[in-house]
């Protein structure tokens, strides 16, 4: 069997424009609608979740510590997110794509599997997919439910159970690197866009642009 080349999207397979772009957005929305302009100021917040929490129990009266709740809260936010995503990512189109993301990807096919594992929420990532014109190029997509919070670590372990464990994972984040440790896969960290310094202690391999998995693959 081939070996399995798993990768991120947002800040990997393409920028994090439209991912930036969005958190701004969402938050903007929510500071309309509550009158209230400090929310403007949260989206730039690393960990945003607990924000995001704060300001859809505001709006919708529910409780964040009820489990229920939460979860019900988180949909309704990933919903609007991932509608706002998608809007800004049409304009932008394949020119979203990493340079020379698309001939890599093309090439790697012919070699391994390839798998895209992300904590993006499930309902945009096969139309954002379609809009960069590489929906055919993945063999297996993984993707986060809207009513769970977002976990790279959660969503490994679910790919790994069900189709076998990744030969490396590519991604731009500190979570990537800490979920591959749990997990025991190798992990390359993208270092061609946004990207987390403090990841570099995780990687196995620290890539400055695409092209250099060519090479890294044949040290697997």
């Amino acid at each position: 069997m081939k070996p399995i080349l798993a990768f991120d999207l947002d800040g990997t397979v393409i920028s994090s424009a439209a991912a930036d772009k969005a958190h701004q957005e969402w938050f903007s929305v929510m500071a309309i609608i509550l009158g209230d302009d400090s929310i403007n100021g949260k989206s730039g917040s690393k960990d945003y979740v607990p924000d995001v929490l704060d300001v859809m129990q505001r709006l919708t009266g529910l409780d964040k510590k009820d489990s229920t709740d939460r979860s019900m809260m988180i949909k309704y936010a990933r919903n609007l997110y991932q509608m706002i995503y998608l809007a800004e990512l049409k304009k932008e189109g394949p020119a979203a794509l990493a340079p020379g993301m698309l001939d890599l990807l093309i090439d790697l096919k012919q070699k391994c599997m390839l798998a895209l594992i992300t904590t993006a929420p499930e309902d945009m990532v096969l139309p954002a997919l379609n809009i960069l014109k590489i929906k055919n190029i993945f063999d297996y997509v993984y993707r986060s439910p809207l009513d769970k919070e977002p976990s790279k670590t959660d969503l490994m372990r679910k790919f790994i159970k069900e189709v076998g464990k990744p030969a490396l994972y590519i991604g731009n984040e500190k979570a990537d690197g800490e979920a591959c440790r749990e997990l025991g896969i190798k992990f390359a960290l993208a270092k061609w866009g946004k990207h987390d310094e403090d990841a570099n202690e995780l990687a196995k391999f620290n890539l400055s642009e695409p092209a250099q998995l060519k090479g890294v693959i044949n040290l697997l």
